[in-house]
């Protein structure tokens, strides 16, 4: 049995995502306008809760690209041929696009610029997106660009890793850590460093890391893991926080997260908070999407977001605002992503 099957997968996604809305909701004090502020609880050394929360978030990117790298390992024969890699991208690409006009419609709508000339076709695959955009954008798909980009180059990955020795594996790790080292302030190296973490993912399936682990670690008390998640946090913070360029070591980070979050919820063994924790999963990307509507443009939803004031509640709010949208948009998506495979069938079939 997979430690990382597609269940713990879900689970490690919803994750993700509510670390994700935290990092954004309370991390960037230069997204909020018009005194959108909140109160926070305590603070340590002049820095809140909050903020320490929020800036441990940012680990979601390493903790979603770790798993797209771990799935393109265990289910290499769907990224070796050239009509399935295509196809995935096309479909990410067009459930993603659908969320883009739906944010287009809504820039029309509350009258704020949209992107125009190039910057349109750069926010078509992600780029040229972020709160400090003039126009209304897709505020934090920048992703997009970097999974399309792992998914081209996975048979390239999967080629170069096929070594049955253990070391070399790890020499190329590192080359590709020094090699993005040289271009890491560049626009190639912001897209690339998820493909980083991809390869730890990819690895780690590679050498059956987790379940060998877990032999070792299985009768543990759920408080080692609890403590192994902040001792983690802490040495994390503490590497950016003396300037230390933690990219070529993220996505071990994130393995240390996700072996310690899975164990915790086996251990937990609620069924209740594992399914509410997946259900997020499932919709994790539209969420990614979706909760960036607070911060692009004018914001006029954004003083709804902050009303609350409480963080709790401003982040309970942020979620039950933008979910029922993201349910409603993956139901759309399906729909028209097959009614769209099946008229190109019919045209390919003349």
């Amino acid at each position: 049995m997979d430690f990382l099957g597609r269940k713990e997968s879900k689970l490690i996604a919803g994750i993700a995502i509510l670390l994700m809305m935290f990092h954004h909701i309370f991390g960037f004090s230069e997204y909020r306008i018009n005194g959108n502020d909140y109160i926070e609880s305590f603070c340590i050394y002049g820095i809140s809760f909050e903020r320490m929360i929020a800036a441990f978030g940012k680990i979601c990117v390493a903790l979603f690209a770790f798993s797209s790298g771990y799935v393109i390992w265990k289910k290499s024969e769907d990224y070796t041929k050239l009509r399935k890699i295509f196809s995935r991208i096309i479909k990410f690409l067009f459930n993603y696009w659908i969320i883009f006009i739906l944010f287009m419609i809504y820039g029309a709508i509350i009258g704020d610029p949209l992107p125009r000339g190039s910057d349109f076709f750069y926010n078509l695959i992600g780029l040229e997106t972020a709160p400090q955009k003039q126009y209304v954008n897709v505020a934090f798909s920048w992703y997009v660009a970097s999974y399309i980009l792992l998914i081209l180059i996975s048979p390239f990955l999967l080629k170069i890793f096929q070594c049955e020795k253990f070391w070399i594996d790890i020499v190329l790790y590192l080359c590709f850590i020094l090699g993005l080292g040289l271009i890491h302030n560049s626009l190639w190296g912001f897209i690339l460093a998820p493909v980083l973490y991809a390869i730890c993912g990819l690895l780690v399936a590679k050498w059956n890391l987790f379940n060998r682990l877990l032999l070792h670690t299985d009768k543990l008390s759920i408080w080692i893991f609890v403590f192994a998640i902040i001792g983690l946090a802490l040495l994390r913070q503490s590497l950016i926080l003396i300037g230390i360029n933690i990219v070529g070591v993220d996505g071990v980070f994130a393995a240390i997260f996700m072996f310690s979050v899975i164990n915790i919820f086996n251990r937990l063994q609620s069924e209740w908070l594992n399914k509410s924790i997946m259900f997020l999963g499932f919709y994790s990307m539209n969420l990614w999407y979706l909760h960036g509507i607070f911060f692009t443009g004018s914001r006029p939803l954004q003083e709804i977001l902050y009303y609350p004031k409480y963080p709790i509640f401003i982040f309970i709010l942020c979620i039950a605002l933008v979910l029922p949208v993201a349910i409603g948009c993956d139901f759309i998506q399906r729909k028209l992503y097959t009614e769209a495979r099946a008229i190109c069938c019919k045209i390919l079939k003349r």
